[in-house]
């Protein structure tokens, strides 16, 4: 959820934008997250870095 969603359901304070403190699961990925040669480089959940051991991978 983006900032300006956030803000009308009245959770900005936890979601919508990158900030200390706040709920964040993100992807980085090594380019357009929509081409076939973008790959993942790395994915945090809830701000905790997930590795590709993780239980949360299979």
């Amino acid at each position: 959820v983006t900032l300006v969603p956030a803000r009308v359901l009245g959770l900005e304070d936890r979601i919508g934008s990158v900030e200390v403190g706040k709920d964040a699961d993100l992807v980085l990925w090594s380019g357009p997250p929509f081409e076939l040669t973008s790959r993942v480089l790395a994915v945090w959940v809830s701000g905790t870095p997930v590795t590709q051991s993780s239980s949360a991978t299979r």
